[in-house]
């Protein structure tokens, strides 16, 4: 039960040790989740809207976000080279800018985003704007494992 009020709720404002950029999140790992594939959608003319397909993670691994002042740790709902949906009961404006950490097998990615959407009561998809090198090289090399 306490499970799906992290999934459906803002988790407690959190802090973190250290610099946030050092924290390490307890994260399950995103290979130990069975994916929901979901290619690239099209629209009612048949063209594309999105650049890169997603992966759904029904258990999503740990996320941790800071908008303007205080961080979160929430649930990361699908995942793409292209962004995230984070599941939150009270998500933050489109174009927000956040700070994003979360873990992955081969090591951590930290990223700036900026909400594209909002779904009320349900969270919030971002866009990456900026990402290291190795970290967006890191994210692809699950991303392919995932969806093949």
């Amino acid at each position: 039960m306490a499970d799906l009020d992290l999934l459906h709720s803002r988790a407690a404002p959190v802090t973190l040790s250290g610099s946030f950029r050092h924290a390490r999140l307890a994260s399950c790992g995103v290979l130990g989740y069975t994916p929901v594939k979901r290619m690239p959608e099209e629209s009612r003319s048949g063209e594309k809207l999105r650049r890169y397909p997603r992966v759904g993670l029904p258990k999503g691994p740990l996320v941790a976000w800071q908008g303007t002042g205080e961080r979160f740790v929430s649930r990361v709902g699908t995942l793409s080279l292209g962004g995230l949906f984070i599941r939150t009961a009270d998500p933050l404006p489109v174009g927000a800018i956040l700070k994003l950490f979360f873990d992955l097998p081969g090591g951590e990615v930290r990223a700036r985003a900026v909400v594209r959407s909002v779904e009320p009561k349900k969270g919030m998809g971002v866009e990456f704007t900026g990402m290291g090198y190795e970290a967006r090289a890191r994210l692809h090399q699950v991303l392919k494992r995932l969806l093949s």
